[in-house]
């Protein structure tokens, strides 16, 4: 559920850039890409890495006449907290409660909108293109509000690359940084967002 709402904001990035004009598409994670959370302490740097599978998935979108931008409604993705591995089981239980899973199971992201940072489009350029997408990150509860820029590239007629890091911080949702024996390891307020996701896209017929 972690990579496919990255998956979902990519995908709806692509309907922008590409001045498709369906509302409704289907977008497929390839195996290979990567999503991973990483942070830092006063002992050691972690990485959480992502277990989720992709499926197939449908979404929704609403892209300007002049291809501007695209507006989202009912686009809240729901993120399995209990998927992340973060290398062994007391740092995968530390991060659960820190993110209040038992309380909170799922983190939820609802996309808002999507518009290109230049006048190129993926659907014609085989380089990197910048893009930004706003975005609503529910997390134990507390939603604010963010900003994602993200890099994009066509590999192939329906295949598409996109690249991005965005770094949170805990207190920013109401949660305290976690520590380990009694004290002793204490992670640093800050976490990154790392991913890099190869996603097939296909308009519904």
């Amino acid at each position: 559920m972690f990579t496919r709402y990255f998956a979902f904001i990519l995908f709806s990035l692509t309907l922008l850039l590409s001045a498709m004009k369906t509302d409704t598409a289907y977008f497929q994670i390839e195996q290979g890409s990567k999503l991973q959370i990483k942070g830092t302490s006063n002992v050691t740097d972690f990485t959480c890495h992502c277990l989720e599978s992709f499926p197939k998935s449908q979404a929704q979108i609403t892209v300007a006449e002049d291809g501007t931008k695209a507006k989202f409604s009912k686009t809240v993705l729901q993120i399995r907290t209990k998927k992340l591995d973060c290398g062994n089981k007391p740092m995968n239980n530390d991060m659960f409660s820190t993110l209040k899973a038992e309380e909170h199971p799922y983190i939820e992201i609802e996309l808002i909108e999507a518009r290109p940072s230049t006048g190129k489009s993926l659907i014609l350029e085989d380089t990197w293109i910048p893009v930004e997408a706003t975005v609503n990150f529910t997390i134990a509860g507390v939603t604010h509000k963010e900003t994602l820029s993200i890099q994009g590239k066509k590999l192939d007629e329906l295949e598409y690359r996109f690249k991005s890091s965005k770094t949170l911080l805990f207190t920013d949702y109401g949660i305290k940084p976690p520590r380990a024996l009694m004290g002793l390891v204490k992670v640093a307020n800050e976490i990154t967002i790392e991913l890099d996701l190869t996603v097939t896209i296909q308009a519904q017929m």
